[in-house]
């Protein structure tokens, strides 16, 4: 079973947030769903970005590896 820590957030960005909102009512989904999302995308990032230096890899990938990234 898991469990929720609830926390409070400020997004500065109206333009931002009003994306958010749009987004989270076109996708079904909640806001909260919404960036623990972006939250799990940014920690994926993370993990890619720290293999990369780890493994010595030098350079951005190009569109077409990231996208293929993406996909995984």
């Amino acid at each position: 079973m898991s469990s929720a820590a609830k926390v409070s957030i400020s997004v500065p960005d109206k333009d931002l947030l009003r994306w958010a909102k749009q987004r989270s009512e076109k996708t079904g989904v909640s806001l909260s769903a919404l960036f623990t999302e972006a939250l799990r995308f940014e920690r994926q990032m993370e993990s890619r970005r720290q293999l990369l230096e780890e493994t010595g890899y030098e350079g951005v990938p190009t569109p077409e590896e990231a996208e293929a990234i993406r996909a995984e």
